[in-house]
């Protein structure tokens, strides 16, 4: 929140979104003089610019205009966090093998299956979930085209979704990573993230950035090595 204050947290926010649209460019210089500077014990240094999983990214722009109104003001500002809940455990590094499945209730979805690997969960106030949309049984059909997937904005109290386990991961402290249970989760049509079947293109905008930030993180956590 100090940081929105101060105007840093958005800088690299779409300007459609409210921020200043830096571009990654400054996205990447930005993070890696923050792990540079910080090393791997100051983790509140993780907040002072909009991560791409746990604050506004382009990654929003594909919300709809209800979702907009609820959650974008206090995103921008600092007072609520996300996180982006596309990895599972059986799904190894093919992300299009997900086996989470929403399926059809009335006007809307119901959510179940398990993510792992989400950063920032255990405390996040909104999910992104990726679930199976088609109508297959078969949870490797379309996997080829990455079809057949959508994704739901979730609040994180919603009835059925679960932290079920922190992952305690090394080098991070405390444990900001967690395995989550999702049972049985109602959605609407404005939780819709982007095109129905679709949402593997959001999947692949938000990890797009997750590279360029994972990249500033070892050159940062690099240069602080070997300073230290």
């Amino acid at each position: 929140m100090a940081a929105a204050k101060a105007g840093f947290y958005a800088m690299c926010v779409p300007e459609s979104l409210g921020g200043a649209g830096l571009g990654m460019l400054a996205y990447y210089a930005c993070w890696e003089e923050l792990f540079r500077t910080c090393g791997p014990a100051n983790w509140l240094m993780l907040y002072a610019i909009s991560h791409w999983a746990f604050g506004p990214s382009r990654v929003l722009e594909a919300v709809t205009p209800r979702a907009g109104d609820e959650i974008l003001e206090p995103m921008m500002a600092g007072e609520k966090s996300m996180c982006f809940g596309l990895s599972e455990p059986g799904a190894g590094s093919d992300a299009a093998r997900l086996q989470t499945r929403a399926v059809i209730d009335g006007a809307g979805w119901r959510i179940s299956g398990r993510k792992i690997w989400t950063t920032n969960s255990p405390v996040a106030d909104y999910c992104i979930i990726f679930a199976r949309t088609d109508s297959t049984d078969d949870p490797q059909a379309g996997t080829a085209q990455q079809s057949g997937i959508s994704a739901f904005l979730v609040p994180t109290d919603a009835p059925g979704f679960h932290v079920e386990r922190i992952i305690r991961m090394f080098g991070s402290i405390g444990g900001d990573e967690a395995e989550l249970r999702l049972e049985d989760i109602s959605v609407q049509p404005w939780q819709l993230v982007g095109t129905l079947h679709q949402g593997f293109q959001t999947a692949l905008h938000g990890v797009s950035i997750g590279r360029i930030y994972n990249a500033a993180r070892a050159v940062g956590y690099g240069r602080w090595a070997l300073g230290a």
